[in-house]
């Protein structure tokens, strides 16, 4: 079955880029990352090759704020899981985390300076990847020499209280003034937007804003608007809002991506 999914604009808005499998050939299960130009027209397969040009089977990924990088997560054969990037031209991807023993790595996003990419996999209760594992939110620079699994913004968030499927953390995205991240969250089996500041701290949950699997966006608030929006709950095909406090902008998100 063909497959396309996570858009992104470029810079520009005149390339759309997206993950598909089976796209230009029905043999070709192998998930890759996509071009397209805005007005439509035939895809082109970003070439991002195993050193023995073999075609890298990609996860999540995203595109830099400058346009000129992809980071993505990937597991190669025989190798742990982790976090790369790639120049959006394609060619050999270069590590940026090493997550070893935890078996995830997932949805990257770049900060507004692109200099660190923030991201989800597992942290645990016990050392050596023992005990209660959960996905909680990392971040990692840029130029991280691939050895290391990055930082948990919430090392808490390694403890037995919870069963795993009752605290995780996802989608993880840098508001424009990189000052905050939003991402969703299960606390205590509870899905909601939630949004804390980029260096971990106070974890802001928004009420009434219920989902499964959210993914945030950011976007711009009018200047003239200094009042709080309003808060709508969230089901396939409706939104819901929510201010980072100090800052000009929504955090917004929509299950039906």
């Amino acid at each position: 079955t063909q497959r396309m999914t996570m858009p992104r604009f470029s810079p520009d808005g005149r390339t759309i880029y997206f993950i598909g499998e089976r796209v230009l050939s029905s043999d070709d299960s192998t998930r890759g990352i996509y071009s397209v130009p805005v007005e439509g027209g035939e895809a082109t397969r970003i070439p991002i090759e195993n050193s023995d040009s073999t075609p890298k089977r990609i996860g999540t990924f995203s595109l830099s704020h400058d346009g000129s990088t992809f980071a993505f997560s990937h597991k190669p054969e025989g190798e742990n899981v982790g976090i790369f990037t790639v120049a959006v031209g394609g060619g050999v991807p270069r590590r940026v985390t090493d997550q070893g023993c935890r078996y995830s790595a997932a949805s990257p996003s770049f900060s507004p300076n692109d200099q660190t990419i923030v991201f989800t996999s597992h942290i645990y209760s016990g050392d050596n990847c023992t005990g209660t594992g959960r996905q909680t939110v990392y971040t990692t620079p840029v130029n991280n020499d691939g050895t290391s699994p990055g930082t948990p913004l919430f090392p808490e968030d390694a403890t037995e209280a919870f069963p795993s499927y009752h605290l995780s953390r996802w989608y993880p995205t840098y508001s424009p003034d990189g000052k905050y991240i939003a991402f969703g969250d299960n606390n205590a089996g509870v899905w909601r937007l939630a949004t804390a500041p980029a260096t971990g701290g106070n974890v802001t949950t928004i009420s009434n804003a219920r989902c499964v699997g959210c993914h945030p966006l950011w976007t711009e608030k009018p200047s003239s608007d200094t009042t709080r929006p309003t808060i709508a709950s969230v089901f396939p095909e409706s939104a819901a809002t929510a201010v980072a406090q100090s800052t000009a902008v929504e955090a917004t998100f929509s299950e039906a991506m």
